[in-house]
C-alpha cells in the first residue's frame, strides 16, 4: 500500500508542477468558452457589400413592390447612419411576364445566370395569390406563397427580412379587405405575455406563501451543461496522461526498473489514484469559482450542495474507469502513434453522453435520458444532469447508478490489470483488441 501512495503521489506531483498544467488549468476555461466569446465580440461583423435582388411581383396590381422597395430604403438608409455596418439591398423590379408558364420559366432562368454572374444575389418572387386569405381554396399552394432562389443559401439575412416585410404589408392589404384599419389590426394581433415562474411556496419562517420566482432559462440550462463539460474536461485531462505515461515507460524502459520493486497491478493503481488526484485539484479550482460566481450574482439557486456531492462521487468513478481503459491501452500499444486507432472506441464512450446532451437537460424523465443514464459508460455525466435539472429524479436511480458504475469500474480495473501485467513489458509489435481480451481471460 505505501508503494502504492508513493507512485500515485509521484504521479500527481509529476502532473500538476508542469508549467503545462498550470496553462492548461487557465487555459482550459478559456478555449471551452472560446466559441461563445468569439461569437459575442464578432456577432456584428457581416459583409457589408450591397446586395442586389431581382423582385417579381405576380400579384394582380404589382402593389407589394412599392412597400418593400420604402423598407429597403430606409433600412439602407439607416445603415449608412449608424455604426454597425451592414449590407444594402438594391430591389431590382423585374416586369411580369404574360404570355404563360413557359415565359415564366425563361424568365426565371435568365434572372438565375445573372446570379450564377454575380450580378445578382438573389430572387424574389411574390405569388399571384398572397393577397387571398389562407382560408380560400383558391389557387395553388406556389401561387399563394413568396419564392427565393440563390446561388447562397445559408445566407437567410435578406430572404428573413423580405418574408417579415412582405408579411406585414400583406396583413395590412388582407385587414384593408376585411375593412380594419391597421390600427385594429395590431390590436387583435397584440401578442400576450408568458411569465415563467418556479412553483409557489409556503415560507417555513413566516408561514406566508411565497410566489415563484422568474425562471432564468439561460441558468437553468447552463448549471447542468457546465458540470457535463467539466466533468467530460476532467476525465480527459486526468486519464490521457496514463496513456501517455505508459506507453513512455515501455519504450524507455522504465517499467522494468519500477516493476522491480512493486507489483503490477499496484504500479497501475497507484497511477489510477494520481489520476484522482489531479482530477481533484482540477475539480476543486473550477467549482469553487463557479459557486463562488454563483453566490456573488445570485445564481446560488441553480447551484445544489446535494448535485455537487454526487458530482464528486461520479467524477472519481469516472476517472477510474476511463483512466483503467486509457492505462490498458497504453500497456498494450508499442508506441504513441498505435494508441490513437485503439483509443478511438473508448472516446466515443466518452463522447456518447454529449451527444444526447440537449435531449436529456430539456427533457431530463423521458425515456431516452431515462436508460441511457443506466449506461454505465455514460451514467457519471447523464445522471448528475438528470440531478441538476429541476425537478430532479427520484435517489434509487443515482444510487443504483453508482452501483453500476462502481461494478463496472471495479470490471474495468480489474480488466486492466491482467493487461498491464501482461503487456507492460511487452516491446516490439503491440497488441489487438483480440490479444487483449485474450490477456484478460488467461492473463
Amino acid at each position: 500500500m505505501r508503494k502504492m501512495l508513493t507512485v500515485a503521489l509521484r504521479e500527481y506531483k509529476a502532473v500538476v508542477r508542469t508549467k503545462s498544467f498550470l496553462v492548461s488549468l487557465l487555459l482550459m476555461p478559456i478555449m471551452m468558452g472560446g466559441s461563445l466569446i468569439f461569437q459575442m465580440l464578432f456577432k456584428d461583423t457581416t459583409d457589408t457589400k450591397d446586395k442586389r435582388i431581382a423582385v417579381i411581383d405576380r400579384t394582380p396590381d404589382a402593389g407589394l413592390f412599392a412597400p418593400l422597395k420604402a423598407a429597403a430604403d430606409e433600412r439602407n438608409e439607416k445603415a449608412n447612419t449608424d455604426k454597425k455596418k451592414q449590407a444594402g439591398y438594391l430591389l431590382e423590379k423585374v416586369s411580369v411576364p404574360v404570355d404563360g408558364p413557359e415565359s415564366l420559366n425563361q424568365l426565371r432562368l435568365e434572372l438565375c445566370d445573372r446570379v450564377r454572374q454575380k450580378d445578382l444575389f438573389g430572387i424574389l418572387e411574390i405569388g399571384p395569390d398572397v393577397l387571398v386569405p389562407p382560408n380560400s381554396a383558391a389557387g395553388s399552394p406556389e401561387r399563394r406563397a413568396v419564392r427565393y432562389q440563390t446561388n447562397s443559401p445559408l445566407n437567410q439575412n435578406f430572404p428573413r427580412w423580405a418574408e417579415k416585410v412582405l408579411n406585414d404589408a400583406i396583413e395590412t392589404r388582407r385587414a384593408a379587405q376585411a375593412g380594419m384599419t391597421s390600427e385594429q389590426l395590431k390590436m387583435v394581433q397584440e401578442p400576450v405575455p408568458l411569465l415563467a415562474k418556479g412553483l409557489t411556496s409556503r415560507n417555513r419562517q413566516t408561514g406566508a406563501i411565497d410566489d415563484g420566482r422568474d425562471v432564468n432559462f439561460l441558468a437553468s440550462f447552463f448549471a447542468p451543461f457546465g458540470l457535463v463539460i467539466l466533468m467530460f474536461m476532467v476525465i480527459m485531462v486526468g486519464a490521457t496522461p496514463l496513456m501517455q505515461g505508459v506507453v513512455e515507460e515501455k519504450m524507455q524502459r522504465i517499467a522494468e526498473v519500477l516493476l522491480g520493486s512493486i507489483q503490477p497491478f499496484g504500479l497501475m493503481m497507484g497511477k489510477l489514484i494520481g489520476s484522482v488526484g489531479i482530477s481533484f485539484t482540477l475539480v476543486g479550482v473550477y467549482l469553487s469559482g463557479a459557486v463562488w460566481a454563483a453566490y456573488h450574482f445570485g445564481y446560488a439557486e441553480y447551484v445544489s450542495l446535494e448535485v455537487l456531492i454526487w458530482f464528486l462521487a461520479y467524477q472519481v468513478l469516472a476517472v477510474l474507469m476511463f483512466g483503467s481503459m486509457f492505462i490498458a491501452i497504453g500497456a498494450a500499444a508499442a508506441d504513441i502513434k498505435e494508441t490513437q486507432t485503439m483509443l478511438m472506441p473508448v472516446m466515443l464512450l466518452a463522447c456518447l453522453p454529449l451527444f444526447a446532451l440537449v435531449n436529456v437537460i430539456t427533457e431530463p424523465e423521458g425515456p431516452l435520458a431515462t436508460w441511457l443514464s443506466f449506461f454505465p459508460p455514460a451514467t457519471p455525466m447523464l445522471m448528475t444532469v438528470r440531478m441538476a435539472v429541476p425537478p430532479g429524479i427520484p435517489l434509487w436511480q443515482p444510487i443504483v447508478g453508482v452501483a453500476l458504475v462502481l461494478a463496472t469500474t471495479i470490471m474495468c480495473v480489474w480488466a486492466a490489470g491482467r493487461i498491464f501485467r501482461v503487456g507492460i513489458l511487452m516491446q516490439g509489435k503491440g497488441a489487438n483488441f483480440a490479444d487483449m481480451f485474450r490477456w484478460v481471460l488467461r492473463a
